[in-house]
């Protein structure tokens, strides 16, 4: 059953003639993180051409001086502090520029996969580079140091599963698609499509690890799993630091029955789980979606049993600060952040 229908006219019409026509290519209609790869990512896609982070579309914590002053804090007190570092998905590169203020001696690279934005990266101290996270290109065992991202997870290519929950247990029968009637766009449950990541988010979702109920939604992006094991090879000793919006039930962030994904849209702050809204505006906006750290926890130990893996919340990275800091700090530090729900993924090796 179609759950949207979507209709566009004006100047809208050649980005729908656009996306109508990549999936019109595939049949008539994709998987929901296929068509968001093309969205966010294609030739016209919002990170490809249009997105404007900080001044424009939406916020981000890396346009925080302070921001940059916590994740160096933090690492200062685990003695990474003027070791390698590796960003993946810098943005514009303000972030570099903030944190190579503490600690102008690092070894600074950012990957970007928007061209766009390593171009911009490129301007500032370090070596900038135009690069799928989950192929960076770099050699095993190369950064000694902190792999860093603040932001990236949630935008990664969704897809969209609906739960069966009965005496037999947890599974995965139905799944998100996107998909055009010649004329617009619309959003469908349709049968999943079985593949190994299907089978592995089936099997950590019967785990147990937290609830759920039949008819619950999950956004869940494949490609996070590529990440970690792309970071945990490259890595050869210290730490990854993965930031985002999430849920984890270990630190009371509770998931919601329906995980969709949402936009965020300015000037109006429109934070909207409703996918007509995503559809109504091909290229044109920004989809994001909830983290499950839960699940990124259970991945890196299946993928390395040796790696010491945890989530916490972000105002809690620095937990004593330096005696000669400015106290002003700590409190707009803690100020800000125990408002959010940014959680931190930490992998140490």
């Amino acid at each position: 059953m179609r759950l949207v229908c979507i209709i566009m006219i004006g100047s809208q019409s050649k980005k729908l003639e656009s996306v109508i026509g990549f999936i019109l290519a595939k049949g008539d209609a994709v998987r929901f993180d296929q068509y968001m790869r093309e969205h966010l990512y294609g030739e016209e896609g919002y990170f490809s051409k249009r997105a404007e982070i900080g001044s424009g579309d939406f916020g981000t914590e890396a346009f925080r001086p302070a921001f940059a002053h916590l994740i160096f804090l933090n690492l200062q007190q685990q003695g990474l502090d003027g070791r390698d570092f590796l960003e993946l998905g810098g943005g514009p590169g303000v972030f570099i520029r903030n944190y190579l203020a503490h600690s102008p001696e690092t070894d600074y690279i950012s990957a970007d996969i928007s061209k766009k934005f390593a171009l911009m990266q490129a301007q500032t101290k370090g070596n900038a580079i135009a690069s799928d996270a989950a192929a960076l290109g770099l050699q095993s065992n190369s950064i000694e140091g902190c792999i860093f991202s603040n932001e990236l997870i949630d935008n990664l290519p969704c897809r969209v599963f609906r739960i069966t929950r009965n005496d037999d247990g947890v599974g995965i029968n139905e799944e998100g698609y996107v998909g055009t009637d010649g004329a617009g766009l619309y959003f469908k449950f349709g049968v999943a499509e079985r593949d190994e990541f299907l089978e592995t988010y089936g099997e950590f979702l019967n785990q147990g690890i937290y609830p759920v109920a039949d008819g619950d939604i999950i956004s869940i992006a494949p490609k996070a799993v590529d990440v970690i094991k792309e970071s945990l090879r490259v890595l050869k000793s210290g730490k990854i630091m993965f930031i985002d919006y999430g849920f984890g039930d270990a630190l009371y962030c509770g998931r919601r029955s329906e995980e969709l994904p949402y936009i965020v849209r300015r000037p109006n702050y429109d934070d909207s789980r409703d996918i007509a809204k995503i559809l109504a505006s091909p290229y044109d906006t920004d989809i994001t979606y909830s983290v499950d750290f839960e699940f990124l926890r259970w991945v890196v130990g299946q993928i390395d049993p040796d790696a010491k893996v945890n989530y916490q919340h972000q105002v809690s990275l620095v937990e004593a600060f330096p005696q000669d800091q400015d106290p002003k700090l700590e409190r707009k530090l803690h100020d800000h952040y125990d408002l959010t729900r940014f959680l931190v993924l930490s992998i140490d090796k």
